[in-house]
């Protein structure tokens, strides 16, 4: 199909109807061949060629799948903002919502990411009151479902990376030391660790309830996002760990606290595991978060 299409631009009999629908198949055809690229610049020419609605909808929403793949976030947000004015089928209302959460999220407005995901609720309710089901995909862009949660997931991963410790006093205003030094103000080492850890379990619980059980297309990408947001947290423990590293007492408490957090993911990871195990399901993907929960308390352990 991809060749005949580029056949027919270099044949000077195609009419000038069928020239001006090419553009449209090249840029699906290369979006499903994974030329991101090239589809981006046959979708934008195709667009600015034609009027006609249903052509318009299926180019604007292949468009905008093509940018998320490039990581043209902007973009993404800029054409979802001009097609969400449209009227539009319900899962391509659904996409649309989806796509420009994560393009939100990705410029930094979380909170403008969480209410436009949220958007995209009654429409998918509405394809599974119309299917009566939901069904098994084996193409990402098919299983919306999936899609919901995933993006869910790197919402919540987000979330987490916003918490930071933060100092109990002002500089300004550090208490003196029996000696005439300033005290370093102490950290929130604790909540952070528990709020960050709480924030990991939120993600491998609920991929351990809407991706993985349902042999959902988006599972690898969703064990990447949580191994990616393990990853980000081990680094800013690092950060605080090489930062305490003059006061061997406080280096030592943030360690014993940083275990025992890491501990208590590890057992939400397994009691997922288990629960799968019990269903007779798949658990690689849980597998692969607990051995890099794992690596981590033996790396964490081994820092001092």
């Amino acid at each position: 199909f991809f060749f005949q299409a580029e056949d027919g631009i270099r044949d000077s009999s195609v009419t000038g109807v069928q020239t001006c629908a090419l553009p449209i198949y090249l840029g699906l055809s290369h979006f499903h061949l994974g030329q991101y690229q090239e589809a981006a610049l046959e979708l934008e020419n195709f667009l600015r060629i034609t009027q006609k609605k249903q052509d318009r909808q299926d180019a604007l929403i292949a468009l905008l799948l093509a940018y998320e793949q490039l990581n043209r976030w902007k973009d993404a947000s800029t054409l979802s903002a001009e097609t969400d004015k449209l009227t539009l089928y319900h899962n391509n209302r659904a996409m649309l919502n989806m796509v420009w959460a994560r393009a939100l999220s990705e410029q930094g407005e979380l909170v403008g990411a969480k209410a436009t995901l949220e958007e995209s609720l009654p429409f998918l309710e509405q394809l599974s009151a119309e299917n009566n089901e939901r069904p098994l995909y084996s193409n990402p862009e098919e299983d919306l479902w999936g899609r919901y949660h995933f993006t869910s997931i790197l919402l919540k991963g987000a979330e987490c990376r916003e918490i930071e410790p933060r100092t109990l006093e002002e500089a300004a205003k550090k208490s003196i030391g029996k000696k005439g030094k300033a005290k370093a103000p102490r950290r929130l080492y604790r909540a952070w660790l528990e709020s960050r850890t709480d924030c990991l379990l939120k993600m491998t619980s609920l991929a351990g309830d809407e991706v993985f059980p349902h042999e959902s297309s988006w599972a690898t990408s969703t064990e990447k996002a949580i191994l990616g947001g393990i990853s980000q947290f081990e680094s800013r423990i690092k950060d605080f760990l090489r930062a305490e590293a003059p006061s061997l007492d406080r280096h030592r408490e943030l360690e014993k606290e940083t275990r025992e957090n890491l501990y208590r993911l590890l057992n939400g990871i397994e009691l997922q595991i288990k629960k799968l195990k019990n269903q007779h399901l798949e658990s690689q993907h849980l597998e692969a978060i607990r051995k890099q929960v794992d690596s981590l308390i033996v790396r964490i352990s081994s820092s001092s």
